[in-house]
């Protein structure tokens, strides 16, 4: 049952990542910048932060469907290696490294912050 509720988490989360990078580039023209992929890193670095602060302060049972699953695919560390390479092979070097350094300490940055918070 717990590989259903991952698998079914998953699902929802890679939905969430694709309808947002829809929504997003239908209102702001940036291509040569994945500024899709950096807020849903961001977003799901802090959100995990605070599913981890309540867990473990509030002494809550967070699902692994939430985590695991939900997480787990709203968030990629795959497409973001692909969009790093592919910034590098098109020679925009400034924004590889600002995608680069932006995903990294950036969602680290809000998962720390969130985990403070909550």
């Amino acid at each position: 049952m717990k590989f259903i509720a991952i698998a079914l988490g998953g699902a929802i989360g890679a939905y969430c990542r694709y309808w947002f990078g829809a929504w997003l580039a239908a209102r702001v023209n940036i291509r040569a910048f994945p500024l899709a992929m950096v807020i849903v890193n961001w977003l799901g670095s802090f959100g995990l932060g605070v599913m981890t602060a309540l867990a473990l302060n509030y002494h809550l049972s967070i699902p692994t469907a939430v985590t695991v699953g939900f997480f787990g695919a709203f968030t990629t560390f795959s497409t973001f290696s692909l969009e790093a390479v592919q910034l590098l092979r098109q020679r925009q070097y400034v924004f590889a490294f600002l995608y680069i350094v932006a995903s990294i300490f950036g969602s680290i940055a809000l998962f720390a912050l969130a985990y403070t918070l909550f």
